[in-house]
């Protein structure tokens, strides 16, 4: 039912997990030992239930958590400056709302102590349709608008990786499924590769490669490929029975009701 990844994928991998563990104190481990692949141009969805580690998985990833033991390689390795090579979105679109959207696409760029050139933001705010909106401020901005703002300003500075950590979880169902396929379009426009946590399985199934299903022991325990459903399909994916029925095989690993 499912495919493979495409072998020329695993074979280079830009960036690799290697035995990641965390824990906030001895009593509670969150991450034990955690270890994978991401390849090029390759999505991968994190799934599991509330206060299992996904967020704190993509933190200690992005490099605003330092994990116990383990390391973090990246293909163009800049020593150990994980920030470097992701971009974050954060579950809200932290855009300050004294700034207009175009001088809120370089917040990442100044926290870095650089500039991103005004053609580089010309081209992404271009790309999700936001360039005749760049001089408005974040309060004249719909939710969706946010949330694509926030999605191509972590791209401004050419980020390996991008990490997503429930970008739209706040907004409505339809405004959702129409920012997954404007997400996927950006992925597949830029050639980037990401991971984004979230709790939604049809989300998940939607945007990913592969499903990394996180338990509450701390650990990876399924791995689901998903490579073989194309959103190219649009809309039309979510009511197709092989895209029903993954979710359906990913909802019976959980154990639990999601979606």
């Amino acid at each position: 039912m499912t495919k493979c990844i495409n072998k020329d994928k695993q074979e280079q991998p830009i960036m690799t997990l290697a035995n990641i563990s965390f824990a906030y104190n001895p009593e509670k481990v969150i991450l034990d030992t955690i270890s994978f692949q991401l390849t090029t141009n390759e999505i991968i969805a994190i799934l599991g239930p509330s206060g299992c580690g996904k967020t704190t998985l993509l933190r200690v990833i992005g490099g605003l958590l330092t994990p116990l033991r383990g390391r973090i390689y990246f293909q163009e390795n800049i020593g150990d400056k994980n920030y470097a090579q992701t971009g974050f979105v954060f579950q809200k679109p932290v855009l300050l709302p004294w700034s207009t959207l175009e001088n809120n696409m370089n917040l990442p760029a100044e926290l870095l102590g650089c500039q991103i050139p005004h053609e580089r933001i010309n081209e992404l705010l271009t790309l999700v349709g936001l360039w005749n909106d760049r001089d408005k401020y974040p309060d004249e901005l719909s939710g969706g608008m946010q949330a694509r703002a926030a999605v191509v300003r972590a791209l401004a500075y050419h980020p390996q990786v991008l990490l997503l950590d429930e970008p739209f979880g706040a907004l409505d169902q339809v405004t959702r499924d129409y920012l997954n396929i404007e997400v996927w379009r950006i992925f597949q426009r830029m050639n980037t590769a990401a991971i984004i946590v979230t709790h939604s399985i049809s989300e998940a199934v939607f945007l990913a490669d592969r499903v990394l299903i996180m338990g509450n022991n701390a650990k990876i325990e399924h791995q689901i490929v998903t490579s073989d459903l194309s959103p190219t399909e649009g809309e039309r994916l979510y009511s197709s029975q092989e895209f029903v029925s993954r979710v359906s095989e990913i909802r019976s690993l959980m154990g639990r009701n999601y979606d």
